[in-house]
């Protein structure tokens, strides 16, 4: 850690500050081979239908809490290793990190807030980097990554996501499932859920958003949308995962904005672009993480 910058890296000592984080330390060049088997993840069965998900059908979904062990912000497990199964990088917007909270904690394999479940580990964040070019008045560049305290194995209950390629852009029309707790809906149902939607067409999601005086960067985000029902915001964070050809959920997004917890196809859920930020992540993963 000898390398890390204290402007780039904000730890569990140093609250985050409003300043523009500085430009990444290392730009990181995988082979082939490696690119592939970081994407490597559970070929998880995820139901139909929504609401309540069945126990543990998203192993890569973690709970940010507070240090009073309130639920605030959702994280994605990632891989960083092709050959070693246990990880200490997580992935989440920047938004949810950006003003604190104080020495927060990730609790991953878990699926009721308010009782452990067979399989949940909890484990301090040490340190996270928010995205250099993240803007918090236009949301722009809402990414961050996350180390743990000590790596976690990979198990029955937690499992890495599968990232997309560099520049991968999920197609409109195409299905998804997002996972997240909606602590703060009333009554707040405790348990994980999951909510089932569609990729909306850039132009639309462009216009849905200008219409509520927001603007969305399409090269960087995509919006889905559902009359269902919604993710409330503290669930900003929560994955956004599509199954490709080979039957792998894959991360395509991290819930932004725009949740609202109750739905509405008109004012869509913006999630982060994955794709458009593969080789950043790569970046911190290689600066960050204490596996080898």
């Amino acid at each position: 850690m000898s390398d890390i910058n204290s402007h780039d890296v904000l730890g569990s000592l140093t609250r985050p500050r409003r300043a523009t984080l500085a430009k990444a330390l290392f730009a990181v060049t995988l082979a082939s081979a490696s690119t592939v088997s970081l994407q490597a993840a559970a070929q998880a069965t995820i139901r139909s239908g929504n609401g309540e998900v069945t126990p543990h059908s998203h192993p890569w979904i973690a709970s940010l809490r507070d240090g009073n062990d309130q639920h605030f912000c959702v994280a994605s497990l990632v891989r960083v290793s092709p050959t070693i199964n246990e990880s200490d990088i997580l992935v989440t917007t920047a938004d949810c990190l950006y003003e604190g909270p104080w020495m927060p904690e990730a609790v991953l394999g878990g699926h009721d807030l308010l009782q452990s479940s067979a399989g949940q580990v909890s484990a301090a964040v040490t340190y996270w980097v928010l995205h250099p070019n993240y803007d918090p008045q236009t949301v722009e560049n809402n990414i961050a990554v996350l180390k743990i305290a000590s790596p976690v194995p990979f198990t029955a209950t937690i499992q890495p996501a599968r990232l997309p390629n560099q520049g991968a852009v999920i197609a409109a029309g195409k299905a998804g499932v997002t996972g997240g707790w909606n602590a703060s809906a009333t009554p707040a149902p405790n348990h994980l859920l999951q909510l089932h939607s569609t990729v909306m067409g850039n132009t639309k999601c462009v216009n849905a958003n200008t219409a509520v005086g927001w603007t969305v960067n399409t090269a960087t985000a995509f919006c889905a949308g559902t009359s269902v029902s919604g993710f409330c915001p503290d669930d900003y964070g929560s994955a956004f995962v599509s199954k490709n050809a080979d039957g792998f959920w894959v991360l395509h997004g991290i819930l932004s904005f725009g949740s609202s917890c109750d739905g509405d196809p008109n004012h869509p859920e913006v999630h982060t672009r994955i794709g458009a930020y593969r080789n950043w992540i790569e970046s911190k993963i290689d600066l960050l993480t204490s596996v080898q």
